[in-house]
């Protein structure tokens, strides 16, 4: 319930602000920070944070970099991603398809019990980001991960962006999976 207040107060935030379009195709330059509450299956309650960084390469193609911690009651979780991808960013529709493949590693530190336990793996994701209006845009992906840690390799998340300013956007989305559901709030700072 508190979650689902703090999503709406955010997007009626951002719909009051004076939209500035980016002049430029979609863009994979950026630094991103997320907040998160979390319900993993089992668990009342869970909440974490990420940063992403992602560096364009090409008209095309984008490196990136992304660590997320996430506390729930019987311990903490720990992810590290970094990898490649290829864009359709080039286009002028506003639509852009992209791809990814990564290295991860994911740890369990928990609170009490026995040690811990932490994998390195490896994911693919497929999305697309479309800005559908001046100012909106919308993001959507799929992802596969291999990692021995994972309690479910197959995930998706859905996001709405507003750009408030040429570099500055305020997103909200969901991400899923068939053992968590996570309700997410995010800034991102494009260069």
């Amino acid at each position: 319930m508190r979650t689902s207040r703090l999503l709406s107060a955010t997007l009626a935030v951002a719909a009051s602000l004076p939209a500035t379009l980016r002049a430029e195709p979609l863009s994979y330059g950026y630094v991103q920070k997320d907040f998160f509450a979390a319900r993993p299956e089992g668990v009342a309650y869970g909440r974490g944070g990420s940063t992403e960084f992602s560096i364009e390469l090409s008209d095309n193609a984008f490196y990136y970099l992304g660590a997320q911690g996430e506390s729930i009651s019987p311990g903490r979780e720990r992810r590290y991603d970094a990898g490649i991808g290829i864009d359709s960013s080039s286009t002028d529709s506003g639509l852009s398809l992209y791809a990814t493949v990564g290295w991860n590693h994911l740890g369990f530190d928990p609170v009490t019990g026995p040690p811990g336990r932490s994998d390195h793996g490896y994911g693919a994701s497929l999305g697309l980001r479309d800005q559908f209006a001046e100012a909106w845009e919308f993001d959507a992906m799929a992802r596969r991960d291999h990692n021995d840690v994972l309690a479910a390799e197959t995930s998706g998340s859905v996001g709405l962006w507003y750009t408030f300013t040429h570099k500055w956007q305020l997103g909200a989305g969901v991400a899923a999976s068939s053992k968590e559901t996570d309700y997410i709030l995010s800034i991102r700072a494009f260069f």
